[in-house]
């Protein structure tokens, strides 16, 4: 994931090749609800109880969203299997916040 916003951040157009966060998985809903929570935090932490998210709206792009992961996960140089469990457990979380009548009422 490190190797991949380095080469993100030097080339314009990223190819097949370039190891990156894939269209497809950064479309998916549990990357999509960490993301805009994620991104709240990042830009606005004392507005998180107003956060909403949609899971039918792809917000953002796969190198914003790399990003975010890599600053909040807390691994130094995690793998792609670290990132991925992270956005596995911090979806469930979320999930389940949303999902409460103390923190979502």
């Amino acid at each position: 994931p490190q190797e991949a916003i380095q080469v993100a951040q030097k080339k314009r157009h990223l190819s097949l090749t370039d190891p990156q966060l894939e269209m497809r998985e950064f479309r998916l809903e549990s990357y999509q609800r960490v993301f805009t929570y994620l991104q709240q935090l990042s830009e606005q932490p004392e507005a998180m109880d107003g956060v909403a998210f949609y899971p039918d709206q792809v917000i953002g792009n796969p190198h914003q969203c790399l990003r975010l992961l890599l600053h909040h996960c807390g691994v130094q140089d995690p793998s792609w299997l670290v990132i991925r469990n992270f956005v596995h457990f911090l979806d469930v979380q979320l999930r389940d916040s949303e999902k409460s009548v103390f923190c979502n009422p």
